[in-house]
């Protein structure tokens, strides 16, 4: 099986190696919680003219979305309303839901979504969260639902173990693919069989 890499953008992007990352990754996820509007258009649009195969989603942001029209959306519970992000972007666009226990899974199961972004997994300045998530618990989650499950937070390509690649349909990055980035994406290749 062929795990899918998704890279979410940190505040601040690194230019200078976002090209790299974007050819190695199978999605990346618009993040900006602190710019205007204007700027997060100009970001996202110079994204989408980088992403040669790869889909690009946007973080609970559906005024972005609208504005700069992208595969779809990734929601977590800080933001939009799952119910309401499908009801927005309709079922050709992709809705991935982030997930940190089964509760979150029957919110989701009404707004079909098309993955789960599990985590966090490890503690992470990017993803910030008050518990983390145990692989039993991802286990769990895999018995009661069908959808792949991303899983995030923390993961570097030192942290990531054998039953973690057993249970889990992809891994999502952030800031971590920001410094010594190809050496990064090597090691990634190799542990993940790409």
């Amino acid at each position: 099986m062929k795990h899918k890499i998704i890279f979410i953008t940190p505040e601040y992007i690194d230019w200078d190696c976002m090209e790299e990352i974007l050819d190695f990754v199978d999605v990346v996820v618009y993040r900006s919680s602190t710019k205007e509007i204007e700027d997060k258009v100009k970001e996202l649009k110079k994204i989408k003219l980088m992403c040669k195969k790869t889909f690009c989603l946007v973080e609970d942001d559906l005024e972005l979305f609208s504005k700069v029209s992208t595969n779809g959306v990734l929601i977590t519970k800080k933001g939009t309303n799952v119910m309401f992000a499908r009801d927005a972007i309709g079922y050709k666009k992709m809705v991935g839901y982030k997930v940190s226990n089964l509760k979150d899974i029957e919110v989701a199961s009404f707004a079909d979504v098309d993955f789960f972004m599990a985590g966090n997994m490890f503690f992470d300045t990017d993803f910030i969260s008050d518990k983390l998530l145990e692989l039993e618990e991802v286990r769990l989650i895999k018995s009661v639902s069908s959808k792949p499950i991303v899983l995030m937070g923390g993961l570097t390509g030192l942290n990531i173990t054998e039953q973690m690649i057993r249970v889990a349909d992809g891994f999502a990055f952030s800031s971590y693919l920001f410094k010594d980035t190809s050496s990064k994406i090597e090691r990634l290749k190799k542990l993940l069989n790409r």
